[in-house]
């Protein structure tokens, strides 16, 4: 026997054969990543609606309703003070549209979005459409709320801003609930996407491994046959 002849039996042949039992290894991780693939593809999870998630976040939810029920107590301690005069006619009286129904007049700038004070004393003064009649209801306006009652202008203001605090606590909540589902949301899809692709990869991992797989019997076979048959000289 050659020494190449013997390099070729006793080496090169059985550690080809090796070699290629390894790339058939190689193969079967392949094909099981490959079912692997396709059976967490078929568990797509559905996105709770909106108002299942946020009865799900207790957390945020015990907030709400904690500064709700701090607000509703808060307002009625001051709705107690003014009693029994109600917030709602205080509301009434110093705002133009409430004051010129309860006065049975035409409100002459019904029309305006803004009808704070400032923007009625610039009314006053530059707006031209306005009737001498139009200007004196505004300036009577004017005057009641000039000189109304400033214990229960008082007690409004105070309601006004404890109420707005509030609301402005409970809205921050609230948009932070509206991000947390978002994001919740986001990321339910974006796992769904990817099983899709998974779904549609899987077939292909799968039979790239059983090709793998078949080369690698095949070649290791015949290395196996080869090292057994030559003959020596």
């Amino acid at each position: 026997m050659s020494l190449a002849e013997s390099f070729e039996r006793k080496f090169l042949f059985g550690l080809g054969r090796h070699l290629w039992n390894i790339v058939g290894i190689s193969g079967f991780i392949a094909v099981l990543t490959g079912v692997i693939l396709l059976a967490n593809s078929t568990t797509i999870q559905a996105v709770k609606t909106k108002q299942d998630f946020i009865k799900s976040e207790k957390v945020i939810n015990k907030a709400i309703n904690r500064l709700e029920k701090q607000k509703e107590e808060e307002l009625a301690l001051i709705e107690n003070e003014i009693a029994p005069l109600t917030i709602e006619e205080i509301e009434q009286d110093l705002s133009l549209d409430g004051w010129t129904k309860k006065n049975k007049k035409k409100n002459p700038i019904l029309y305006k979005k803004s009808q704070g004070l400032e923007e009625i004393k610039n009314y006053l003064l530059f707006d031209r459409n306005l009737t001498s009649q139009d200007k004196q209801i505004l300036q009577e306006y004017l005057d009641f709320e000039k000189n109304y009652n400033k214990e229960d202008r008082l007690i409004y203001s105070k309601y006004i801003n404890i109420k707005t605090s509030f609301n402005n606590k409970i809205n921050k909540e609230r948009i932070l609930l509206d991000a947390k589902y978002e994001k919740y949301s986001d990321k339910i899809e974006s796992n769904n996407a990817l099983k899709i692709s998974h779904r549609i990869a899987s077939p292909f991992v799968m039979a790239y491994g059983l090709g793998v797989i078949a080369s690698a019997s095949i070649t290791s076979a015949v290395l196996a046959v080869e090292r057994n048959t030559r003959r020596s000289n």
